[in-house]
């Protein structure tokens, strides 16, 4: 159960057989009956027609939770929650995980299904006024990653954020801010000043993640591909635009890209736009700038 369903996010009828690949669909369908007879998931479906949703209950991932490896946490999904308007957002992130999943698998990467966990809160300013989100940026996903290449492996820690195209370029624009200030962030010590230099400079982000601040991937969906491909070119003029000098201040490696793309060609391929740069080379999951020339997003075609 812990392979198929890390805390409480909820996959369709077709994407969670990825998850163990050599097993049957028949035997996995009665594993997923079976649990719902037990009370610990539980399944809505899609409307016209489409694939079940299947998502942990509460009882579910009370179980998870307890044996340990997930993060605990308050939030859980229902049956209302599973089928209102987030829903076609928490399965787009789910795909691209399953992408992510099943690349690595086919390239001897490595990414196991506990290295990617679900909407992820990052407190970037102290304090308990205002709204929760006012004081975090929460990921969508964050996901541990070892890209490997014939020459060494690569871990990579990164976060993952979905824009299926319902908000408007600048509020995406704005989000990545929100990492700025976390990448910045250095929580006050409650009652005492700093007695190190290591105390002074111990930034948030490197007691959960180490050495190096992870990637932002940024994944758009819910729209043509030619219409994803101006909104790459938007949102790319939109950051390089607020801040010319931007990778000299943010201090962060942010890449985008479109869905379509990494299922088709995976994430070591030149799939992702590096937006902390201005140059317009396509490149791989680590943001590198060795990757595919391109003069313009708009004549990018599809990765094959």
């Amino acid at each position: 159960m812990q392979r198929l369903f890390p805390a409480h996010w909820y996959v369709s009828h077709r994407e969670r057989f990825l998850y163990q690949p050599r097993n049957r669909r028949l035997r996995r369908t009665r594993i997923l009956n079976r649990l719902r007879g037990q009370g610990l998931v539980e399944r809505i479906h899609r409307p016209g027609g489409g694939s079940s949703a299947w998502f942990t209950t509460d009882t579910g991932a009370q179980l998870v939770e307890g044996r340990g490896g997930v993060t605990a946490r308050r939030y859980r999904m229902t049956p209302v929650r599973a089928a209102g308007p987030l829903r076609d957002h928490t399965l787009a992130t789910v795909e691209a995980g399953l992408a992510f999943l099943e690349h690595a698998r086919r390239r001897g990467d490595r990414l196991h299904p506990l290295g990617w966990t679900p909407e992820v809160a990052h407190r970037h300013r102290d304090g308990s006024r205002g709204a929760f989100s006012s004081r975090h940026v929460i990921s969508d996903a964050v996901m541990s990653y070892v890209l490997r290449t014939e020459a060494a492996e690569y871990p990579l820690w990164c976060f993952l954020e979905v824009d299926r195209a319902t908000m408007p370029v600048h509020r995406v624009a704005a989000k990545i801010r929100a990492y700025e200030r976390y990448r910045d962030y250095v929580p006050q010590l409650r009652g005492r000043a700093p007695r190190t230099i290591g105390e002074l400079e111990a930034h948030a982000w490197k007691q959960r993640y180490g050495p190096v601040f992870p990637a932002l991937l940024i994944v758009l969906d819910g729209a043509g591909e030619r219409l994803l491909r101006t909104r790459m070119r938007d949102l790319a003029a939109a950051v390089r635009r607020t801040e010319p000098s931007y990778s000299q201040r943010w201090k962060l490696r942010i890449g985008v890209t479109l869905l379509p793309w990494l299922k088709d060609a995976g994430p070591a391929a030149g799939v992702f736009l590096p937006l902390h740069s201005n140059d317009d080379a396509l490149v791989d999951l680590r943001l590198a700038s060795d990757g595919i020339s391109a003069s313009e997003v708009r004549t990018l075609e599809r990765p094959r």
